[in-house]
């Protein structure tokens, strides 16, 4: 589907507008052995100046004055990265978050043509599910959920799942004493906030067992559930023994060459490609 869509476009008619004011468009795309593609999605606010320093300033403060783009230029505002084979998606983010690029490429399918219920889709985390036997050891003491606020913002109609439905209501209540600050920008501010909600034992050891076999269901539904909405979470044990999103998802750190304030798409691509091919030899994608 995708191939399909970017073969047919222009990264200029690839633009779509958020409530922010900020744009986002598939910059380049490039197909590989396999049936593979590879996709660079690119950000830009209209019209944003950029902050300057004056080199040397001899004056008590600098005035840090804000500079415009060149004529028929903006300023670039992040990226984010995509190895799409099949069902199977690698992904990069840049300064484009998660939740903005699903709902980029929605946004951009429907804009193609494609019916909505066939451009839905979402980026589920894969799991290394042997973090199980640790819960089913050891029971669970508490849990830290976090969902993204820009989840949270989407209406309730377009809600994943009871559990962003539910938070969201309480997220409406503190974005409404946040959005008096007049200077906070509609959705961009949304993509770098977290809400999180704690569920604990009252007690460790002398807690009822209801109490702890339903903190243990909770916990086995974030490790096996791939509709499990949330950006982070964070689960200890009654042995004090931390499970984070980091522990059980697939994921890796890579040193990606730089390219003035972003990163060399190219490079970025390569890593890609290469720890899709660690994962494919270790049978990690067929679990």
């Amino acid at each position: 589907m995708i191939a399909s869509c970017i073969e047919l476009n222009t990264p200029g008619s690839r633009e779509i507008e958020f409530g922010g004011g900020d744009i986002v468009r598939i910059e380049r795309s490039r197909n590989i052995k396999g049936g593979a593609i590879l996709v660079q999605l690119t950000r830009f606010v209209p019209g944003e100046k950029a902050p300057t320093l004056q080199p040397h300033a001899d004056s008590a403060n600098d005035a840090e004055e804000s500079q415009a783009p060149p004529p028929g230029k903006e300023f670039k505002d992040g990226d984010s990265f995509f190895l799409v084979s099949q069902h199977d998606v690698i992904f990069c983010s840049h300064g484009i978050s998660k939740a903005k690029s699903n709902l980029y490429l929605q946004k951009f399918f429907v804009q193609a043509g494609f019916e909505e219920k066939v451009a839905y889709f979402d980026l589920n985390p894969a799991a290394k599910l042997d973090k199980l036997k640790l819960i089913k050891k050891h029971g669970v003491r508490s849990m830290e959920l976090g969902a993204s606020a820009f989840d949270l913002s989407m209406p309730k109609h377009e809600q994943k799942n009871w559990f962003t439905g539910a938070m969201s209501t309480a997220w409406s209540e503190i974005e409404a004493v946040i959005a008096k600050d007049e200077s906070m920008e509609d959705q961009k501010y949304r993509e770098d906030l977290l809400v999180n909600v704690e569920v604990r034992l009252d007690g460790n050891s002398y807690a009822s067992q209801g109490a702890k076999n339903s903190m243990e269901h909770l916990a086995e539904w974030l490790l096996e559930d791939p509709e499990a909405p949330l950006s982070e979470f964070k689960i200890i044990t009654r042995d004090n023994e931390a499970i984070s999103s980091s522990d059980i998802r697939l994921q890796t750190r890579v040193k990606v060459q730089k390219q003035e304030r972003s990163v060399e798409h190219n490079d970025m691509w390569s890593k890609m490609e290469v720890y899709f091919s660690d994962l494919k030899k270790q049978g990690l994608l067929e679990q």
